[in-house]
């Protein structure tokens, strides 16, 4: 069996036999006097470095989540905006289509042709945001940008109709025509 550090020491002739007792003497009267329960300096400082290891894994493991949201986030526009390109019906036209900005509730404006007016109007075509350009789409595509992006949709007729259909059930005059 091989011998202690300090057998080995005292075999060596680093240190002499009344060194080590002293040293053995020194190390016995400090966990006496440590209280019962009371950590030594050493496991106190031993926890606070895993404390703090735990801390900064967990901070890592919230920064990596954030990173991993934001590059799921830029994946997504980017197929919002390739959909939009590929399927953007040509805005040709002179007449002014207004509507109401869904993201910002302002009115704005798109000059379409008479048919593209109707194909709106019914529900048919929409309005999407693509980056600060407005493109109009069928609903098919349309419902796959609003399933990737629901706030790249601007203006659906039909959605805009289910609404106030809503608010005439709430009316408190539908009782009395005019």
């Amino acid at each position: 069996m091989g011998k202690s550090l300090a057998d080995q020491l005292l075999s060596a002739g680093l240190v002499d036999a009344k060194r080590i007792k002293q040293v053995q003497k020194d190390k016995r009267k400090e966990q006496k006097q440590q209280p019962k329960g009371q950590l030594s300096a050493q496991e106190e400082q031993r926890k606070k470095v895993e404390l703090a290891r735990a801390e900064k894994a967990e901070q890592d493991r919230l920064l990596n989540e954030k990173r991993l949201q934001a590059e799921r986030e830029k994946e997504i526009r980017i197929q919002v905006k390739q959909l939009l390109q590929q399927h953007a019906v040509a805005a040709d036209g002179e007449v002014r289509f207004n509507f109401k900005d869904a993201s910002t509730g302002k009115i704005r404006y798109l000059f379409v042709s008479e048919n593209q007016q109707t194909l709106l109007a019914s529900g048919q075509l929409l309005i999407c945001a693509n980056g600060k350009r407005l493109v109009m789409v069928n609903r098919e595509t349309a419902e796959r940008v609003k399933e990737r992006l629901p706030q790249a949709v601007l203006f659906d007729a039909k959605e805009l109709n289910t609404n106030t259909a809503a608010q005439d059930d709430d009316d408190a005059y539908k009782d009395f025509p005019i």
